[in-house]
């Protein structure tokens, strides 16, 4: 990701905070970073790192749980560098014990670390960025013990990264008006000091562990059985520090992920109905015109034997298949009592059945090959909340990907392959014609004839809840895809991605 602007990284002395203050750099950006004064020679080379890329950098010495600490350092780095485009609140602590351990002191300690000094890194940049008038991303440091407490061990370190969830949440309604992103990373295990000080204090807290017991077992539970690194995540926040994570927070969207894999240095083949021949041609034009090689090929996704086919095929022509991307899909804007059990039927087949091939397919071939690769599914944010009652059979299509999609992770992960899914929210798409309208214009109309109004009760709905107070682009979601399509995502799995503008919060 090639970027530029101002950035500042809390806690960037070493382990994930060093790692996003240097991958930054790298994208182009002048970078502050910040520790507390015990850190001060560490960061230090930290800056002269930064420096030796060509960059400008400087260090800010500050408690990031103290409110005047807080505002003085962002006061300073704008005072250096003119502006703040993007704030990484990642410094944090962490402490095993159980509750009946935990004294009130290491509560607060806890908290006034992990969740108040990320409100006030949260605030003050928010405050600047609002006052320079031209949006800006923030981005704070949260846990998957933030989203699971998978441990007895670590409550007060729960409950702080669960409020950072919700905090991110309430920032990005606030913010996003102002072209704001407000979004937090969730690491699993990771390669750090932190991860060593867990397995410490998992030996010696359970009888019969010996040391590296704590790591085996959190390996045991990832798909893809491998401890994360410092890089998987710098690689993501490089992503969302991007211009082009502004939604994050062969027609249409699958058009455009081709195109934009091509762009990345990917040979792409594409996939359509044959009613939808002349336009899938075009698009492999297009790809070829960027120096790529493609070609067409015409299945129905939902017949088992034309999707077996296809890949046979493309792995004939290519020699070998590496990313698939099963985008195919169909809507239907009706209540259940109005949905026929052929209509039902339909949006199942292509949806679900059709995602379900494609991943089978593409999983044995990549397996075969023992390679690794990247498989990536269409959900919806309608497959994580059903928002309409009039998209029931859409919703239980979408919500069987997200299933299928984890399960997918949990089976190919031990060979290298992820399995990931994206879940737009309102699209500006010219997606596949339903009763000869666009996927956004059909829904526009449908949910205005059901509600008696006289059009753009979907739209409207659509703006008012997301935070950005904007429709999604095709390219947005081309943009997500092209980073789990690359190997920068390798440590993300079994997921389902948000692109919505924050109309829905995981």
């Amino acid at each position: 990701m090639i970027s530029n602007g101002i950035a500042l990284v809390t806690g960037a002395a070493r382990g994930i905070g060093k790692a996003i203050a240097l991958r930054l750099a790298d994208d182009g950006f002048d970078v502050a970073v910040n520790d507390v004064p015990a850190n001060a020679e560490n960061l230090s080379k930290v800056v002269d790192e930064i420096k030796a890329k060509g960059r400008r950098s400087s260090l800010h010495l500050a408690d990031v749980s103290v409110e005047g600490e807080v505002k003085a350092m962002v006061d300073e780095v704008v005072r250096v560098y003119k502006r703040l485009d993007v704030m990484v609140a990642n410094a944090g602590v962490c402490k095993w014990a159980k509750l009946s351990d935990t004294s009130a002191d290491e509560w607060d300690r806890l908290m006034a670390i992990n969740a108040r000094g990320i409100f006030l890194c949260y605030k003050y940049a928010g405050m600047q960025m609002v006052s320079q008038g031209r949006g800006g991303r923030i981005i704070g440091a949260c846990s998957v013990a933030g989203k699971r407490a998978g441990t007895a061990f670590l409550g007060a370190y729960s409950a702080s990264k669960f409020a950072i969830r919700g905090l991110t949440q309430a920032a990005a309604l606030e913010f996003g008006p102002y072209n704001i992103t407000v979004n937090a990373y969730a690491p699993g295990a990771i390669d750090t000091d932190m991860l060593d000080y867990l397995d410490t204090s998992y030996t010696t807290t359970s009888t019969g562990n010996a040391p590296g017991s704590y790591i085996q077992k959190v390996q045991g539970m990832a798909p893809l059985h491998k401890i994360g690194t410092t890089t998987d995540i710098a690689n993501l926040v490089s992503f969302v520090a991007s211009k082009e994570s502004q939604f994050i927070t062969a027609r249409g969207i699958g058009k455009a992920i081709a195109l934009r894999l091509a762009d990345d240095g990917f040979d792409v083949a594409v996939n359509d109905v044959p009613a939808n021949a002349e336009n899938l041609s075009k698009v492999v034009e297009e790809i070829k015109a960027k120096g790529r090689q493609s070609s067409p090929h015409l299945a129905d996704v939902s017949v088992e034997g034309e999707v077996k086919a296809m890949v046979d095929e493309v792995v004939r022509v290519y020699e070998g298949l590496d990313v698939m991307v099963a985008n195919a899909g169909v809507c239907k804007w009706a209540k259940l009592a109005d949905t026929s059990a052929d209509e039902w039927d339909r949006l199942m087949a292509i949806n679900a059945r059709g995602t379900f091939l494609c991943y089978k397919y593409a999983g044995m071939q990549m397996v075969s090959q023992g390679r690794g690769g990247r498989i990536i599914g269409a959900c919806s944010v309608a497959g994580k909340r059903a928002g309409s009652a009039f998209l029931g059979a859409y919703c239980a299509s979408k919500f069987a990907i997200r299933g299928l999609t984890q399960a997918a992770a949990l089976e190919f992960g031990p060979h290298n392959i992820t399995v990931n899914a994206y879940a737009p929210g309102a699209i500006d798409t010219d997606m596949r014609k339903i009763e000869g309208l666009a996927l956004l214009d059909y829904l526009n109309t449908s949910s205005a004839m059901t509600a008696g109004t006289t059009g753009g009760t979907y739209l409207e709905r659509a703006h008012l809840t997301a935070p950005v107070r904007k429709i999604g682009t095709t390219t947005d979601i081309a943009n997500l895809v092209s980073f789990v399509a690359s190997k920068e995502s390798q440590f993300i799995t079994g997921q389902s991605l948000s692109v919505n503008g924050g109309m829905y919060f995981d």
